[in-house]
């Protein structure tokens, strides 16, 4: 009976070196398996931050693309305002123009020569006008 007995012993001692080997493995893959949770822990915390950060550059882009309509609304208001502001200095202009002339048609003074220079300066529209007798007349 001693055989039996022999062999046993042989299998348990190579059972109990297996089961340390995978009481190893084990406590090394639960090791592996904390390591794994912590990092996905983190990275769910870093997913929320993203989303967060996501909607905070939705939001963001949502108000500029707002802005930049409200600009170019004011900006094609304000082309508006000045097409009218120079379409109205240059009928001032014109109808400025008629005057001396009806005026240099009618007086007395009609050989006068008149020299007129306009002046278009900072979106402003000025006239001056200079007269210029010949010396025979004064």
């Amino acid at each position: 009976m001693q055989v039996p007995l022999l062999l046993s012993c042989l299998q348990v001692g190579e059972l109990s070196q297996q089961l340390e080997a995978e009481s190893k493995k084990c406590m090394q893959l639960e090791a592996q398996n904390q390591d794994l949770r912590e990092k996905l822990s983190t990275m769910r915390g870093n997913h929320e931050k993203l989303e967060k950060s996501k909607c905070r550059l939705k939001e963001e882009v949502a108000n500029l693309k707002h802005r930049l309509e409200i600009n170019m609304v004011d900006h094609s208001q304000i082309e508006q305002y000045k097409r009218e502001m120079e379409e109205r200095a240059r009928q001032e202009i014109r109808q400025k123009l008629q005057e001396v002339n009806l005026f240099l048609q009618v007086s007395e003074f009609s050989h006068v020569s008149v020299v007129c220079v306009i002046y278009f300066c900072c979106g402003c529209h000025f006239l001056v006008f200079y007269f210029s007798v010949p010396e025979s007349v004064c």
